[in-house]
C-alpha cells in the first residue's frame, strides 16, 4: 500500500473520532428556571428531557405554565438551540433580574459559546450570560409582542462532523493528489 493511501485512511479514522464528539442536547435533561425578582430566586423550575417539539407548551402542565397562567408561550430545546415563542403579547416586569437560567447543558457535550437572535426590541447578546454548562437570559423590563421570539444557539467546542472531516481530509486529499501527480511524471 502506498504511503499516501495509508495517510488518507489514517486521516479518515482521526476525522471520524473527532466527529463523534460534537455536542448535542438531544436526549439529555436540562433544568429550566424562571428567576424573579433576582438571579437567586426561582419562581418556576422544570426538568426537561430534550426531544422533538416544544418541551414547554403553555398553557399546560408544569411550573413554567403555572407561572405564565393562560398566556400562550412555548420553549423548545433542540440539539444546539434553546428557543422561546410568545403567541400573544406579554412582558417581563422590571426587577434586579427577570429571566431564565438553563443548566445541565454540559450533559450534551462541551460548548464553547452562545449567541442570541431575537425579534424582541431591546433583547440582545448583552442580556445573555454563558459559562459552558448554564446560560442566563435577562428579560427584565421587556415587552414581548405577539409572535415575539428568541433563540440562543450554542456553539459546540468540537466541530460538526462535516467540518472535522473536511479539516482532516482536505489536506490529505491535497497531499495524495500532489503525490499522484509526482508519480505520474516519473
Amino acid at each position: 500500500m502506498h504511503f499516501h493511501h495509508r495517510f488518507i485512511i489514517a486521516a479518515s479514522l482521526v476525522g471520524c473520532s473527532a466527529c463523534a464528539g460534537a455536542a448535542d442536547l438531544t436526549g439529555t435533561t436540562v433544568k429550566a428556571e424562571w428567576l424573579f425578582p433576582d438571579i437567586a430566586t426561582p419562581i418556576a423550575t422544570d426538568m426537561l428531557t430534550v426531544g422533538a417539539g416544544p418541551e414547554i407548551d403553555c398553557p399546560g402542565p408544569g411550573s413554567f405554565c403555572a407561572a405564565w397562567g393562560s398566556t400562550d408561550v412555548q420553549y423548545d430545546i433542540a440539539a444546539h438551540t434553546i428557543s422561546f415563542l410568545a403567541l400573544e403579547a406579554t412582558g417581563h416586569a422590571s426587577a434586579s433580574f427577570n429571566g431564565y437560567r438553563f443548566s445541565g447543558l454540559d450533559a450534551g457535550g462541551a460548548w464553547s459559546g452562545a449567541s442570541l437572535t431575537s425579534n424582541i426590541a431591546g433583547l440582545n447578546n448583552t442580556r445573555l450570560s454563558f459559562d459552558g454548562s448554564s446560560l442566563w437570559l435577562d428579560m427584565k423590563g421587556l415587552l414581548v409582542p405577539a409572535n415575539g421570539q428568541w433563540t440562543v444557539t450554542l456553539a459546540s467546542a468540537v466541530p460538526e462532523s462535516s467540518t472535522a472531516s473536511l479539516t482532516v481530509l482536505g489536506p490529505a486529499v491535497l497531499v495524495a493528489a500532489a503525490r499522484t501527480g509526482m508519480s505520474s511524471r516519473r
